[in-house]
């Protein structure tokens, strides 16, 4: 008995069916990746809050040098700071003048002051040196999953969109310091987005 083979059309039907059996599966895989990568940029932001908390225990300070519960301005007079620039003291021990981490923030600082930001309470002191313990951080890595920096920010709206708005079923929060990971979009330059993964920080 001669054997019967495939028609030309059960041959695209079976096409089609892997097709989308292989479209399913590769979005099931990029999915399962995405929520990995959400876990671990979480887990390193945690990391990156016990660091801060046990800075503020030993010195009262932000990781910029600014006074805990001072008015909320950046190191650098910028939007955000990555953290693990010298500027944020929690690898390097914090100085008074010259090259280091203090000088650097006081510098950057200045444009602040005709904003009325007092600068002199974002730089360290010698007690609030000398109270200094760190290292407060040492294997959690300086960039995301999306390799993109973790950042210090002390005036971070949570989902605010840019240009106005909020981010879809959540209402917009007032500015309050936190860390975060611009998430899978990486998007640096607008800030505040509806894919950041960010923690609050305390300010006590």
């Amino acid at each position: 008995m001669k054997e019967k083979g495939f028609t030309l059309l059960e041959l695209l039907v079976i096409v089609a069916i892997l097709g989308l059996i292989s479209t399913a599966a590769f979005a099931a895989v990029n999915s399962a990746q995405q929520k990995a990568r959400i876990t671990k940029a979480r887990a390193d932001l945690s990391q990156y809050q016990k660091s801060i908390e046990l800075l503020i225990a030993d010195t009262q300070k932000w990781p910029n040098g600014c006074d805990v519960g001072h008015q909320l301005v950046n190191c650098a007079g910028r939007d955000h700071t990555p953290i693990l620039e010298p500027c944020v003291a929690l690898l390097q021990e914090p100085t008074l003048a010259g090259p280091g981490p203090a000088s650097s923030c006081a510098q950057c600082h200045n444009p602040l002051i005709a904003h009325g930001s007092d600068v002199t309470r974002c730089l360290w002191t010698q007690p609030e040196i000398d109270s200094w313990e760190g290292p407060y951080i040492s294997a959690v890595p300086e960039t995301d999953p999306w390799g993109t920096n973790y950042y210090f920010d002390m005036d971070y709206e949570p989902y605010k969109v840019n240009g106005g708005g909020s981010c879809p079923g959540k209402p917009e929060e007032g500015e309050q310091a936190v860390i975060v990971s611009y998430g899978p979009d990486k998007d640096t330059e607008n800030m505040e987005g509806c894919d950041d993964i960010f923690i609050p920080l305390e300010t006590g």
